[in-house]
């Protein structure tokens, strides 16, 4: 329940006597009705904050102004505003000369602030992550990490038949441990990443210790992004508790360890094997044991975010999952290479439409050069302001995706628009980020969604647990470890026949 109307516009005008200073810098740009002493606050209680950060897109347009008390934050829902922050001078496609400065405006204007000391602890400075700007360091990182060496595409294509096999036994093993009760899909299906994400890269899975290791640490990541959003200040450099502190050491210390043993004994046809018999990196094994080790932060929380939601959209479109079994029946039956598997165009555009409606990443966050100010779209904008980057507008209500925008109509992917957004990413569909800084990841993430689908679609049949708040089109979010993730979505499950 809002607060009355008198009673609001009373603290509205006490937050601009306190905060006229603040107030006065963001003159002209619209926004939700700032109140003493929250700010807006109010609007992200028990909802979702990318959808938050869209509705802002619907009401104020591709540029508004949200306060966490009296720290101003932009939010931006227009894709040529997030070109400005994401993109290159030369990967923009619009630039044109900033009247106000001397210079357009582009990705070397900001850096990432909110996100690296919340999450560091559990990222390091391994991570390309957790680098503050796309610098000499950023470069190095990216340039030696193992996702980019030239032997990815052998690594991934060597993954399908034993990620096959491996998904295929949890299947088994969910029917039999299950058996037809309730039992929450998102858990389960993390689990299955957690471990598919270990075989793929390490040749074998971890005891079930450190997957709890994992979830501790995830579990602070969440606590500390969330103090983070009010403050920044109000988070230590690293967790205090000792729970999180054993998690955090017995973790680093298993991929120290795999990595001295590879040396010795390489697991055969891993990511681990390869980079210990090619190298093709000039990583010591230090930095290749943390790579190693975040990769489960990195992708094990959104990677079954987007295969769950996939999961519950094409069980409620069963004319789009009936028209996509049948295509991978044929893959399954042919030989198992990687071109085969991006052939397949029904999984590719599902996936797609998946993301778009329910992106695991639904925004992203930057913050204004801390030394000078920038203009962008005719307001200067202070030195060090924080900006939100939201695709849940853009993805889900913009006319470029014509009529019934927000529903589950993968044939809406042409082949225009899979053109204009190769590689997952373009103005309009980003579920992985822009330009460098994209996550580093995506290529592995996007595999290992479609292997899992392929695999999981076939052998097993969820009948999920709807609740008013379901539609075919949507299931609700939390947010956890800066993802939205279906964590209440629950099922019934079945051999499918």
């Amino acid at each position: 329940m809002g607060l009355p109307s008198l009673l609001t516009n009373v603290l509205h005008r006490l937050f601009l006597v306190v905060f006229q200073g603040q107030a006065k810098q963001f003159e002209g740009i619209p926004g939700p009705q700032p109140i003493f002493p929250i700010g807006t606050l109010q609007d992200f209680i028990n909802t979702n904050t990318a959808q938050v950060l869209g509705s802002y897109g619907e009401q104020f347009g591709g540029l508004s102004v949200m306060w966490t008390f009296g720290q101003p934050s932009l939010v931006l829902n227009d894709p040529k505003l997030i070109q400005k922050v994401l993109l290159t001078d030369e990967q923009q496609t619009d630039l044109a000369p900033n009247r106000s400065t001397s210079y357009p405006v582009s990705e070397k204007d900001f850096f990432k602030d909110l996100p690296r000391k919340a999450l560091c602890p559990m990222l390091t400075t391994t991570s390309t992550f957790i680098t503050a700007k796309a610098d000499s360091e950023w470069e190095f990182l990216s340039k030696n990490h193992l996702l980019h060496a030239n032997y990815r595409r052998e690594w991934l294509e060597l993954q399908i038949a034993p990620l096959k096999e491996f998904v295929e036994s949890r299947c088994d093993e969910w029917i039999l441990v299950h058996k037809s009760q309730e039992f929450p899909v998102y858990d389960a299906v993390q689990k299955l990443t957690f471990d598919g994400f270990a075989l793929a890269t390490l040749g074998r899975t971890l005891e079930k210790s450190y997957y709890q290791h994992f979830r501790t640490m995830c579990d602070s990541g969440t606590q500390r992004m969330n103090l983070s959003s009010l403050n920044n200040r109000l988070i230590r450099e690293e967790p205090a508790s000792a729970k999180y502190q054993q998690a955090s050491r017995e973790w680093y210390d298993l991929f120290r360890n795999l990595v001295g043993e590879a040396n010795q004994d390489p697991p055969t046809n891993s990511l681990l094997a390869l980079v210990t018999e090619r190298g093709g990196t000039d990583f010591n094994s230090e930095q290749l044991s943390k790579v190693f080790a975040e990769a489960y932060p990195g992708g094990a929380i959104s990677v079954p975010s987007g295969i769950t939601n996939t999961l519950y959209l094409l069980e409620r479109h069963p004319q789009v999952l009936s028209a996509l079994l049948e295509e991978l029946q044929t893959f399954w039956q042919g030989e198992l290479t990687l071109d085969r598997l991006e052939r397949c165009t029904k999984l590719d555009r599902a996936l797609r439409e998946s993301l778009r409606l329910l992106p695991p990443v639904a925004f992203f966050l930057r913050n204004v050069d801390r030394d000078r100010s920038i203009t962008l779209a005719g307001h200067e904008i202070p030195p060090n302001t924080q900006i939100y980057m939201t695709s849940w507008h853009i993805q889900r209500r913009s006319p470029y995706w014509g009529e019934n925008s927000e529903t589950f109509q993968p044939e809406r992917w042409d082949d225009r628009k899979v053109a204009e957004h190769q590689d997952y990413e373009g103005d309009y569909f980003f579920p992985f980020g822009r330009g460098d800084r994209k996550c580093i990841g995506h290529e592995f993430a996007i595999y290992f969604m479609k292997v899992a689908l392929a695999t999981l679609l076939p052998k097993f049949q969820f009948q999920f647990v709807l609740e008013a708040s379901h539609t075919p089109d949507f299931i609700p979010q939390e947010f956890y470890f800066a993802v939205s993730i279906p964590s209440t979505l629950k099922a019934v499950s079945q051999p499918r026949h």
